[in-house]
């Protein structure tokens, strides 16, 4: 891969969005699986903010407690299954914008996954969902300016290396690129619908950040590049 061009989910990652949540956010795939080409270009915005806003609902009854925290951080191998199968739970529940956690909470493979660990299917996910969209929104705007002044540079960067290379190459790697910066914007301005943390849960987000991290496998997102 051409070093200019960088991969849409790393996009997606620098903007703080946790993979498994993205679940059919595209609501497109190739035949191969694989996204397809310049899937985020139509709509992104919109996708984004339908996602934030479905899932600000979703959490908006919900609070973290103490305790809840204590829950997940004992159930390490429980929560690795979680991260690894969550995003094909999720794919009927996301797929083609729709973002209805009542799908997620009815699949099959989720609710056997909560019985197994003893876990109450739909406020159990709710608390994981909260969590996990505090902390991409943390991400987003951490990461942001780095990204997108990075993208930009590589764009400058694309343009003169344009007669060392095909056309075609020359016009996807430039892009995916300006996805990536519209992905970027388009995060930012969806995380203004996520509601803040209450009091009580920004000190136990303080006192417990790198272990939840670890659980809900944020650092690994990052760190997979």
């Amino acid at each position: 891969m051409h070093k200019a061009l960088i991969p849409l989910g790393t996009v997606l990652r620098w903007a703080g969005i946790g993979v498994w949540l993205l679940a059919g956010l595209s609501g497109a795939r190739a035949a191969d699986g694989a996204p397809a080409p310049g899937l985020v270009l139509e709509d992104l915005g919109g996708k984004m903010e339908a996602f934030i806003k479905a899932s600000a609902k979703f959490i908006q009854d919900t609070r973290v407690t103490e305790r809840d925290i204590e829950e997940i951080l004992k159930r390490k191998t429980a929560m690795e299954e979680l991260n690894t199968k969550a995003e094909a739970w999720g794919e009927t529940a996301f797929e083609s914008g729709k973002f209805d956690y009542e799908l997620l909470i009815q699949d099959a493979g989720y609710r056997a996954w909560a019985k197994a660990n003893g876990v109450v299917p739909e406020e159990f996910l709710k608390k994981i969902i909260r969590l996990q969209l505090f902390f991409a929104r943390d991400e987003a705007a951490a990461g942001a300016d780095q990204a997108r002044k990075q993208m930009a540079g590589q764009l400058k960067e694309l343009e003169s290396m344009r007669s060392q290379m095909g056309e075609e190459d020359y016009r996807q790697m430039k892009s995916m690129l300006e996805a990536g910066l519209s992905a970027l914007a388009a995060t930012q301005k969806a995380f203004t619908h996520l509601p803040q943390p209450a009091e009580a849960e920004q000190k136990l987000l303080k006192k417990y950040r790198d272990q939840l991290r670890k659980a809900l496998q944020v650092d690994e997102e990052a760190e997979g590049e």
